[in-house]
């Protein structure tokens, strides 16, 4: 437990972590009405943007930056 609880730092310093941060809240926001894309084809390239960033941060590891 402790251990993780030294890792959660490096996290934040990581920005792939912001990133993805700032995409989830936008998507978020879309979701939920709060703004539109002013066009379908706009709306859906965020969609994949959004989702390929997801799966890569998901899968980064900031705590060690020899490896992926």
């Amino acid at each position: 437990m402790k251990e993780k609880l030294t890792k959660l730092p490096q996290r934040f310093k990581s920005p792939v972590f912001w990133t993805q941060l700032v995409l989830l809240i936008a998507e978020a926001l879309k979701l939920f009405g709060i703004y539109e894309m002013p066009s379908d084809t706009i709306s859906t390239i965020q969609d994949i943007i959004t989702l390929i960033f997801q799966v890569f941060a998901g899968l980064n590891n900031p705590t060690d930056r020899e490896n992926f």
